[in-house]
């Protein structure tokens, strides 16, 4: 029997291909593995620790002062369990998320079949073992790698619903975006996905002849309650106010944002007659030029897209009518060659007068010598008003402008890749429901919905469940460019393209995997912060705290003020925590009306005064603190000739001790 399979199996595959996959497995297995335990907490595998914490001591995620971590409720209890056996709290959420990535090669090479030789689902396979980005989040104790395998493994059934128009897998796609839902709050992003299979049934048939109403039933309420669940927070359920009286988030005071200078606001429209004239003018102008929808007797999809790409146009949401129109020709809707025939070359300049309107509004309007203060120069200034027009979805401030700053080359080959193969299907005829064509429009969707989510920070790490899905595609790109070669000379390239595409890449590091274990890997030094956001998060090396801490204070007579959560796991002695009250982060963590942490329920300081105040009659005194906060806290201060005496990548311990 083996040998059977084994025949199968390579009767279609290069042995070059099928050695490098099976070497390339091998070492993203062990880059996945060693050492998995070895770094120190981080700072955001701390928090889902502590809601594992409080299985282990309440039964559910649970805070001391009140309040519950709903966040990834379905990883937080197998966590509990691999503690209950033994696994370190550094360990135990690692083992999930490695798991999961290993989870992630099955569903990859699946999905590649469907759309990819054998030799190019392989390829796809090994692209993503050997992907940096891939190791470091399959050694990353949070959420993102789980949901990664469970968005693969999406991607299996989505494909067989919409182009097997296999009636069963919907079934599939509602249990994973419940399974989804539970490990982390993006799996909103799958119940909407859902609804796309209704897009390539209308598309077809121009009404909803597969699917049944009690299945769309089925995605709405999956939908609502997926989006009430992302909405529901329990940290504050509790009977006490988590904040002091008087506190207001409008306190906060976060001067890494900058502010918007060059608003297009409907408040703004509404005050403005320039505005409302131009905005009248073009949709009468938008109206008349639809009537030829009617008149040609368009599908009804087509009406539909070219009103919302219309609207869209009116309040300067330009990327939204793009999109509009690129899903048309996806979906075979649209041609775009016969956009420059006569009938819909009204509405074609429509869109285009309604963004010359926009652009001349915007410069007209804007700020202009706030904006050459803020970014030194007019060319910088123009591409800020310009931005106005096509910043919601945030595609650019969410996705590009992250990979820009992290890995521009991964972030251009990507966007190469994508480039070509939406305009291989729409220039070329192929068949609707392909597999390609389907994962294409799953993309846009995906890309759309995360620009239009607002995540807490601008990082790579939210749209990370997407690269699988775009190696395989990388793969696909790489092998139609080698189709335009000869037969001998596109085979070969068809092997190498892809290869050594990724090759050049930021993400391919080979030393980075052979060290895996070396510290100066695990803690990511020598790496700038966008690096190390996008590999995972920044590390310091707790245990080199605690033990510069065991060595100069004494638990019994000095005082020690901690401010980075995570410490306390290997330090336990600190008999407060702090928080600056202007911090955006005090809105998170003070609890019981500001008498306490939320993570670690020691008593809180959120004033310069209060660690005044705690330190008064200390022998000894210790801060510990960000890097980027103690400039100002060392100034504060002065008086008590406050110190940096010991630093660990981001990590400063400030002595308060004076006279020594």
């Amino acid at each position: 029997m083996p040998s059977f399979w084994y025949a199968r199996l390579t009767q279609d595959v290069s042995p070059f291909v099928l050695l490098f996959t099976i070497v390339a497995v091998a070492v993203g297995l062990y880059a996945r593995m060693a050492g998995l335990g070895l770094a120190p907490v981080g700072v955001d595998e701390y928090y889902l620790s502590r809601g594992v914490d409080g299985v282990l001591k309440y039964g559910l995620p649970m805070f001391d002062c009140g309040g519950y971590y709903p966040r990834g409720l379905l990883l937080q209890y197998p966590i509990a369990g691999l503690r209950l056996l033994g696994a370190a709290p550094e360990l135990a959420p690692r083992i999930l998320a490695c798991f999961a990535s290993l989870l992630v090669l099955p569903a990859a090479f699946l999905v590649g079949r469907r759309f990819l030789s054998l030799n190019g689902a392989l390829i796809a396979v090994s692209l993503i073992a050997l992907s940096l980005w891939q190791v470091e989040m399959g050694r990353f104790g949070r959420f993102y790698s789980p949901f990664q395998a469970v968005f693969a493994w999406y991607l299996v059934y989505y494909l067989r619903f919409v182009v097997d128009r296999d009636p069963r897998a919907w079934k599939a796609l509602v249990l994973l975006t419940l399974v989804g839902a539970f490990v982390w709050e993006g799996a909103v992003l799958l119940a909407a996905a859902n609804f796309l299979p209704l897009l390539f049934d209308f598309a077809e048939h121009g009404q909803l002849r597969q699917m049944r109403w009690r299945v769309v039933a089925v995605f709405v309420t999956l939908l609502v309650a997926t989006f009430l669940l992302t909405e529901l927070d329990l940290r504050f359920a509790s009977e006490v106010p988590p904040y002091p009286d008087g506190y207001t988030r409008a306190l906060v005071v976060n001067p890494v944002f900058k502010t918007d200078l060059a608003p297009l606001t409907p408040a703004h429209h509404l005050r403005s007659p320039i505005a409302l004239l131009g905005m009248a003018l073009l949709a009468g102008l938008g109206i008349a030029s639809l009537r030829w929808l009617r008149a040609t007797q368009q599908k009804p999809m087509v009406a539909v897209g070219f009103l919302v790409a219309l609207a869209a146009a009116l309040l300067h949401l330009f990327a939204i009518t793009f999109a509009v129109l690129l899903l048309l020709a996806l979906l075979r809707q649209l041609n775009w060659r016969s956009l420059r025939q006569r009938p819909p070359l009204l509405f074609i300049a429509t869109l285009g007068g309604a963004f010359v309107f926009w652009c001349a509004y915007a410069f007209a309007t804007a700020d202009w010598p706030a904006l050459r203060a803020e970014t030194g120069g007019v060319a910088q200034a123009t591409v800020i008003v310009l931005y106005q027009l096509i910043r919601f979805p945030a595609v650019i401030a969410e996705i590009a402008r992250p990979f820009a700053a992290t890995v521009p080359v991964l972030g251009f080959v990507l966007l190469a890749t994508l480039v070509l193969l939406l305009w291989r299907q729409i220039t070329f005829v192929t068949e609707l429901r392909n597999a390609e064509r389907a994962l294409l429009v799953l993309v846009v969707v995906m890309l759309l919905a995360i620009g239009a989510s607002g995540p807490p920070r601008h990082e790579t790490r939210y749209s990370v469940f997407l690269y699988p899905l775009m190696l395989l595609l990388l793969t696909a790109a790489s092998m139609h460019v080698a189709g335009w070669f000869g037969n001998r000379q596109g085979r070969a390239l068809a092997l190498f393209l892809p290869l050594a595409l990724f090759f050049v890449t930021e993400d391919f590091n080979p030393k980075h995997l052979a060290t895996i274990t070396e510290p100066d890997t695990v803690f990511k030094r020598g790496m700038g912060g966008w690096m190390q956001g996008h590999l995972g998060e920044a590390r310091d090396d707790y245990r080199a705290v605690a033990n510069w801490l065991e060595s100069h204070a004494s638990p019994e007579t000095d005082v020690v003020i901690n401010g980075v959560h995570g410490l306390d796991y290997y330090y336990p002695h600190t008999k407060s925590f702090f928080v600056e009250y202007r911090s955006s982060n005090f809105a998170d963590w003070s609890c019981s009306r500001g008498a306490v942490d939320r993570w670690t329920n020691l008593p809180l300081v959120y004033t310069v005064d209060g660690v005044r105040e705690r330190i008064a009659h200390a022998r000894r005194a210790f801060l510990i603190t960000w890097t980027f906060s103690a400039p100002d806290l060392l100034a504060a201060l002065a008086d008590r000739k406050a110190r940096v005496v010991f630093t660990e990548g981001t990590t400063v311990v400030i002595d308060l001790s004076p006279g020594e």
